[in-house]
Order: structure tokens, then C-alpha cells, then sequence
């Protein structure tokens, strides 16, 4: 698999490190039993969809902005809503056993069984997944490092990650879907 990791920089998984080290480390992560998480998903796309009633077009070329709130609970509870235009539009959950999908189009769907283990944080992540910093950006005002996840299995899902050189944190993560 080709690297794309800058040498001259921090690597993802030092990066990584830091960042665990900075939101109080793995004793504190431990004590964590729910999580919520928000976010915006901006989907692009690029295909005309014609006009409104009234004539009006639908320029929809710089995407559409869902937001996302996800909700964790140990031992192994998920639920995830995303909004469009201030209405749900789909539910995804995990009841610990069962997983479960809702659309506004397509109702309910029960999906496959997952294995999901019972502390978020509970999995050796270098087993799954390559973390390499590949530059640096100014995001939201703050100076950087770009670290790209990706799969082991191949580039299945690439994600960004943008940490602060200053302070560690996480400041923006974004998904490609390839």
C-alpha cells in the first residue's frame, strides 16, 4: 500500500498518542460511559434535479449539509440521527445485540448482526487501521497536522483527522467515502 506519511512530521500514531494524553489519557477515557457527538456530514452532488413548483431552480452544487448526533452508552449502545433541513431523516442503532436502520423513505430494516465490543475504546486500533501525518493546515485558526486514517483492508473508508499542534486536540474530522 502506498504511504502518503511526510517523514519530516510527527507520526499518526505519536499524534494519536498525544491527543489520548490531552483529553486526560486512557484511565480517564475508561470512565467514559456515554458520549454524544455532533457534526454536519456536506454530501456534494453533482446531478440536476430540475426546479421547484414555482420554476425556481435547485442548485444544489455546493452539496447538502446533514447534521449527525451520535449517542454512545456502555456497554454497547448506539444510536445515530441525521437531520435534514430540521427534520430526521434516518436512525441507525445498536441495541447491544441487534442492529436497526429507520428511513423516511424506506421505514424500518432490521440489518446483519454486529460485533461490537463492549467499551468503545476497548480495541488495539494499529490492528485495524494506518494513521499517517501527511501535512499541516490551518483549521478554525489553529495551525495543524493532517493525519489520514485509513483501512487495512485497503482504502475502504479515508478519513482526515486534523489535530492541533499547540494543544493535541482533535479540531475537525472529515470522511471520504471511496
Amino acid at each position: 500500500m502506498l504511504s502518503l506519511a511526510r517523514p519530516d512530521l510527527p507520526s499518526g500514531a505519536s499524534i494519536w498518542e498525544r491527543q489520548i494524553q490531552a483529553i486526560g489519557g486512557n484511565e480517564a477515557l475508561e470512565k467514559i460511559k456515554t458520549e454524544v457527538r455532533n457534526g454536519t456530514i456536506n454530501v456534494g452532488i453533482n446531478i440536476p434535479l430540475g426546479s421547484l413548483p414555482d420554476n425556481t431552480p435547485i442548485d444544489l452544487s455546493n452539496g447538502v449539509t446533514f447534521a449527525i448526533t451520535e449517542y454512545h452508552s456502555d456497554p454497547n449502545l448506539y444510536l445515530r440521527e441525521d437531520w435534514l433541513f430540521e427534520e430526521c431523516v434516518q436512525r441507525m442503532g445498536i441495541d447491544g445485540q441487534n442492529a436497526w436502520k429507520w428511513n423516511i423513505r424506506t421505514g424500518y430494516e432490521l440489518l446483519p448482526p454486529v460485533q461490537s465490543p463492549t467499551k468503545r475504546n476497548s480495541y488495539n486500533w494499529q490492528d485495524k487501521y494506518r494513521a499517517e501525518t501527511v501535512g499541516t493546515q490551518m483549521v478554525e485558526g489553529e495551525e495543524c497536522y493532517k493525519v489520514v486514517w485509513t483501512t487495512k483492508l485497503g482504502t475502504i473508508l479515508l478519513t482526515a483527522h486534523y489535530y492541533s499542534k499547540e494543544t493535541g486536540f482533535k479540531v475537525k474530522r472529515v470522511f471520504i467515502l471511496i
